[in-house]
């Protein structure tokens, strides 16, 4: 299963927004452009609270509809709520408003994994979770087309719509106590997206596991080649029978490795576990690079050292190539490694938030460049106290009005070469429209 599009309405952040998804499979369409690398590869960025997150959460809702009802996942303010709306208390100055239901679709594409019988290619398979408020509660339905297409969704052990997400809390579980008993199978792979305190399988526990599935082996060679090559995943134990790493020859368990390591360990040695799971006997000739899904991971650079994100997500899209990535991300090392048609901007928009598609090229920019870019829109990288132009800008801009300093505007739009152009000039004049002026002729 892959996803094409995303269609969501009046849920959290989103009044109404739609978005293209990369995925191996994916079709051109008419004025949209395939990335010419890592086909299998959606980033978005976007500020603090513009709503990465909640896109992420769509996608598993809206995939994951037919059974999150009773998986052991609690709604809670999905639904969008504007300022003023009826039935929560709202100040007496806003007129109170009905409260819409929330929808989320997801256009499918599908394989014989996923279904006995596929549909017709032109027939358009949606995923659609549709939550709407009951009190002081919040319940989700589905209202998916083609029922029988769905029957293998209710197998927990069925390789069919694959999907585990990864949130930016994740981290692996202890050994001792831990359980997923509480928490259907498909939702526990996603359950890290939604709640805070949700831990990924033991590092211990998924050893155990993937060595009963004879697939340890395949699992140690693929983390391996994604970790840097001063660390790896030995096949010695510990006399308490712990794994242990060989760490720029010395060794270490899971537990003593740094916060960086483990965190990237953490959420790739689940992955690989939840593959196992779904997977048919290894007789069948089946490897775990071969499995067809959704891999979604939110802020994938987090811990990480920027010589390790440089070059972490085209590792992931060549290691997986079957897999379809969502990441999110706010390091500018990250998003340089990528072409313009792999990138999604999340931004607010009004009262709401929008996700929308640049055409500026990103690809082999420099942190600097991509920071003061369209999609950072910094108006400077250096500390807001240097004094430079860009920042007195800023200041008085924030002083007062921005609208009423177009002037200030047109700086931050202004490359770092021309800011330093700018800078030389205002030594020479007066007024920033003046110097503004002389700098952009001069850079033309």
């Amino acid at each position: 299963m892959y996803i094409d599009k995303l269609t969501i309405k009046n849920f959290r952040c989103f009044a109404e927004t739609e978005v293209l998804l990369n995925h191996p499979i994916r079709e051109h369409r008419r004025g949209q452009k395939l990335p010419k690398r890592f086909k299998n590869v959606t980033l978005f960025i976007g500020e603090n609270g513009s709503g990465k997150t909640t896109v992420f959460k769509a996608v598993c809702l809206a995939v994951l509809a037919p059974i999150v009802r009773n998986s052991g996942l609690r709604p809670d303010f999905f639904i969008r709520r504007p300022v003023g709306f009826a039935g929560d208390q709202h100040n007496s100055e806003h007129k109170a408003i009905a409260l819409s239901n929330a929808d989320i679709i997801a256009d499918l594409k599908l394989n014989d994994v996923d279904a006995a019988i596929l549909p017709n290619p032109r027939t358009r398979l949606l995923g659609q979770a549709v939550i709407h408020r009951q009190g002081d509660f919040e319940d989700i339905t589905t209202a998916y087309n083609n029922p029988s297409v769905w029957e293998r969704m209710y197998d927990n052990a069925s390789p069919a719509f694959f999907l585990v997400a990864y949130g930016a809390n994740r981290r692996a579980a202890n050994p001792e106590g831990y359980t997923e008993r509480n928490r259907s199978p498909r939702y526990q792979r996603v359950a890290s997206i939604f709640e805070e305190y949700s831990a990924l399988v033991p590092f211990t526990v998924g050893h155990l596991e993937l060595a009963q599935s004879g697939l340890l082996n395949e699992a140690r060679n693929i983390l391996n080649r994604l970790l840097p090559d001063n660390v790896a995943l030995s096949d010695f134990t510990d006399r308490e029978n712990r794994p242990l790493f060989d760490a720029q020859g010395v060794f270490h368990p899971f537990t003593a490795l740094s916060d960086g390591y483990r965190g990237f360990i953490a959420w790739v040695w689940d992955l690989l576990v939840q593959m196992a799971r779904v997977l048919p006997p290894k007789s069948e000739g089946k490897q775990l690079k071969n499995l067809r899904g959704v891999v979604i991971v939110d802020e994938i650079d987090l811990f990480l050292h920027p010589l390790w994100q440089r070059f972490l997500i085209e590792e992931l899209a060549d290691e997986f190539q079957n897999i379809q990535f969502l990441f999110s991300t706010h390091s500018p090392l990250v998003v340089g490694m990528l072409d313009t048609e792999n990138i999604r901007v999340v931004k607010r928009n009004g009262e709401g938030s929008v996700i929308d598609q640049y055409k500026e090229p990103v690809k082999g920019k420099t942190p600097n460049e991509l920071l003061t870019s369209i999609y950072f829109s910094l108006s400077s990288t250096r500390s807001p106290d240097s004094g430079t132009l860009s920042e007195q800008a800023e200041r008085e801009a924030a002083a007062e009005d921005m609208q009423t300093i177009p002037e200030a505007r047109r700086i931050g739009a202004l490359s770092e070469e021309q800011k330093r152009t700018l800078e030389r000039m205002m030594a020479q004049s007066r007024g920033y429209e003046t110097a503004i002026s002389r700098a952009e002729e001069d850079i033309s």
